[in-house]
């Protein structure tokens, strides 16, 4: 039996009009502490968002979401004796460090906590779940009812 690991994630909001409230989930952040892993994952297509926002800037959104997995990707390279290793961290205390609380239009969900044996497959169940779930296969992008 593979050894169970404790994991913490956030997801990434867009949130196009902060006063309005509505947002689409653009990426995901998940930590385990005892392996000291650090993984993030995010939306590169704007399809989904150009629906729901028409006025969404495509090289500013894809700017921003590279910036972000540079920005975790640099801090999960951190050397080992860095606070990563901190069981007290979670997901969302590591998210914060590369994109603090604001009132941008990109913020973190509250923190949520799982178990599982591959931390991988998990980050990638978790971003199908959250972020692409609803979105139309690109074959038919083109075709409107």
């Amino acid at each position: 039996m593979r050894e169970q690991n404790a994991y913490s994630y956030t997801i990434l909001r867009y949130i196009h009009d902060v006063v309005a409230g509505e947002f689409l989930n653009v990426g995901v952040v998940l930590y385990a502490p005892t392996g000291g892993i650090l993984l993030v994952k995010t939306q590169k297509s704007i399809e989904r968002l150009r629906q729901a926002f028409p006025a969404i800037d495509l090289h500013a959104y894809r700017d921003m979401m590279r910036s972000i997995e540079s920005g975790v990707s640099n801090l999960a390279e951190q050397p080992v004796q860095a606070p990563l290793l901190d069981s007290h961290l979670d997901a969302r205390s590591h998210a914060l460090k590369v994109l603090p609380d604001d009132d941008s239009s990109l913020q973190w969900s509250p923190v949520a906590h799982g178990v599982t044996a591959d931390v991988q497959k998990t980050l990638e169940r978790l971003f199908a779940r959250y972020v692409t779930q609803h979105e139309r296969p690109a074959s038919q992008e083109g075709h409107r009812r």
